[in-house]
């Protein structure tokens, strides 16, 4: 499988792992185990960039970027929430 946001080379996703966490020592390990995070603004996205480990940013449209992570922010790694729709995203 594999998607394309504008802006960001195609990736291929054979596996989508969610992992469920019970406190920040199990977030930090789940973070620096993990080769890449998709997620919401939200701290393991933040840890992310506190950790360099590479991440991309799903978010609200029309919300502003002062949070976005300057790795998101550097390499375009962000979609808003409706912007996009199956035929732009297929999986």
């Amino acid at each position: 499988r594999s998607f394309h946001v504008t802006g960001v080379q195609t990736c291929a996703l054979p596996i989508f792992k969610q992992t469920v966490y019970h406190n920040f020592k199990e977030l930090f390990a789940v973070i620096q185990q993990a080769d890449f995070i998709i997620g919401a603004d939200s701290l393991p996205i933040h840890i992310c960039q506190f950790l360099n480990k590479p991440h991309f940013i799903l978010y609200p449209n029309n919300g502003s970027k002062a949070f976005f992570t300057p790795y998101t922010l550097k390499r375009n790694y962000y979609c808003e929430f409706g912007k996009y729709n199956n035929t732009t995203i297929p999986y």
